[in-house]
C-alpha cells in the first residue's frame, strides 16, 4: 500500500525550493497521502449495512474504517497476503481469499465495497474478477469505492512499489467500472504530483515542494485534478449490467501495454541518461550501479533478463568491468554474471540471466554494476521476461 511509499524518488528538479520556514513542515508522503484518503472516506455517505473491504492489511484498517465513517455494522474484510490479525473487532468477518473471488459473499448483501490502493497489486484475472465480484455482491444502487497510484504519474516518476503490478489511469479506471455495471459519480485526485499547465513533475515528498506549488496547494488542487495526482479515488454506483468479454479483452489491452512501461523502470546510481531516456553510461572510474530496477512482482515460473552492453577497451583483458546479477524480494542472488570485455565483444554486448521462480516473488530488481575498470554504456530498458 502507498502507506508505506518509499519517499527516494524526487521529481526533475525543476522550480525553486521555497526557502527554509516559508511553508510548513510536513510530514513524510504517506501521511499526506493517508489523511487525504481519511477526507474523501469521512465524506462518503453514511451506510448502516454490510460494508464489505477489497484487502485490509490488519485491526487497524477496520478501526480507520469506522472512524471516519462511524460505521458500525457488518464489515466483512477479504485479505490473501496479510495474516488474520487475533484481535479483530467483533463486528469484523475476516476472508482469507483474493479480491477476484469473493464466493464467501452473498449477492447484493453490501451496501458498499471499499477498494483503498489494492486494484495496483491485482494480476490481469483478478482485476476482472474484483470488478465482476463486486457488482454482483452490491446492492441495486450501491457503491463502489476504489482509490489507486496513477500511472500517468508514477511513469514519468520512474517510480516502483514492490508489490505493484501495474497502475491504471483515471479514465481506463472509469471505463473498467462502466464496463462492470457502475456509473462512475466522481473521480478526484490525491497529490498533485504533475504541474497541470506545464506538465512539470514534481518532487514526491511534500517538504521538497517548490515555491510555486507549495504543499498545502498540492493538497487542495489535487481533488479537481485526478489526472495529474499520484493517486486518483472513485465512486461509482452500481446501475448496468456487466459487459464481461469487453472487460477482459479492455484488461487484457491495458496489461499489454503498461506491463511493458512498468518493466522498463529502472534508475541509475552512478551513471548519466542519454537524451531520450534510451541508455545509462559512466566514465571509467565510476564504480557501482549503473542500471538498477524495476523492481516488481513476478510470478512462479522460468524467467530471464536481457542486457545489452558497450564497453571501452582496457589493457587488462582479464579484469572484470562490470556484474550483472538479479535479487529477489530479500537481496537473496538469483542469477550473476561477471564479464570482461572481451566476454561482451564475443556476445555483442548481449548479457542474458536466466532464474527460475518457485513461486510468486515480490521486489525483483536486475541491476548492472560497473567496476570502475571500463566506461560502460547499457541500453534501457533492461529487458525482464
Amino acid at each position: 500500500m502507498l502507506e508505506r511509499i518509499a519517499s527516494k524518488v524526487e521529481g526533475d528538479g525543476k522550480g525553486t525550493t521555497a526557502a527554509a520556514g516559508s511553508q510548513p513542515n510536513f510530514p513524510d508522503i504517506s501521511h499526506v497521502l493517508h489523511d487525504s484518503r481519511s477526507a474523501f472516506l469521512r465524506a462518503m455517505p453514511r451506510v448502516s449495512g454490510t460494508i464489505m473491504s477489497a484487502g485490509c492489511a490488519g485491526t487497524w484498517y477496520f478501526d480507520w474504517v469506522a472512524s471516519r465513517t462511524t460505521h458500525a455494522g457488518r464489515h466483512i474484510g477479504i485479505e490473501f497476503y496479510s495474516p488474520k490479525p487475533d484481535d479483530l473487532p467483533r463486528n469484523v468477518d475476516w476472508i482469507v481469499n483474493t479480491v477476484g473471488n469473493m464466493e464467501g459473499v452473498k449477492d447484493e448483501e453490501c451496501e458498499l465495497v471499499f477498494s483503498g490502493e489494492n486494484l495496483e497489486h491485482l494480476w490481469p484475472e483478478d482485476v476482472i474478477g474484483f470488478f465482476l465480484e463486486s457488482w454482483r455482491v452490491l446492492k441495486p444502487g450501491a457503491v463502489l469505492v476504489v482509490d489507486s497510484p496513477n500511472r500517468l504519474v508514477t511513469e514519468p516518476l520512474i517510480w516502483s512499489h514492490p508489490e505493484h503490478t501495474i497502475e491504471f489511469t483515471p479514465d481506463e479506471a472509469r471505463r473498467l467500472a462502466e464496463l462492470s455495471g457502475f456509473e462512475v459519480t466522481a473521480m478526484k485526485g490525491i497529490w498533485i504530483a504533475r504541474d497541470p499547465d506545464t506538465g512539470r513533475v514534481l518532487p514526491l515528498a511534500p517538504n521538497d515542494s517548490p515555491a510555486d506549488w507549495p504543499a498545502v496547494e498540492r493538497i487542495a488542487a489535487a481533488s479537481s485534478n485526478p489526472n495529474d495526482s499520484l493517486i486518483w479515488w472513485m465512486e461509482a454506483r452500481k446501475t448496468g449490467t456487466p459487459k464481461p468479454d469487453e472487460l477482459k479483452s479492455f484488461v487484457d489491452g491495458i496489461f499489454e501495454t503498461a506491463w511493458v512501461e512498468r518493466s522498463g523502470r529502472f534508475q541509475t546510481i552512478v551513471g548519466t541518461r542519454s537524451p531520450g531516456n534510451k541508455s545509462v553510461s559512466c566514465a571509467a572510474g565510476a564504480a557501482g550501479v549503473l542500471v538498477y530496477g524495476p523492481y516488481m512482482p513476478l510470478k512462479a515460473g522460468p524467467h530471464s533478463a536481457s542486457f545489452s552492453i558497450k564497453a571501452e577497451a582496457v589493457a587488462d583483458k582479464n579484469a572484470v568491468v562490470v556484474r550483472c546479477d538479479v535479487l529477489g524480494n530479500k537481496a537473496q542472488v538469483l542469477a550473476v554474471k561477471e564479464l570482461t570485455v572481451d566476454d561482451l565483444a564475443r556476445q555483442n554486448g548481449e548479457v542474458r540471466l536466466e532464474f527460475d521462480l518457485p513461486e510468486l516473488e515480490f521486489g525483483i530488481q536486475a541491476r548492472c554494476i560497473s567496476t570502475g575498470v571500463a566506461a560502460l554504456e547499457c541500453r534501457l530498458p533492461v529487458v525482464i521476461l
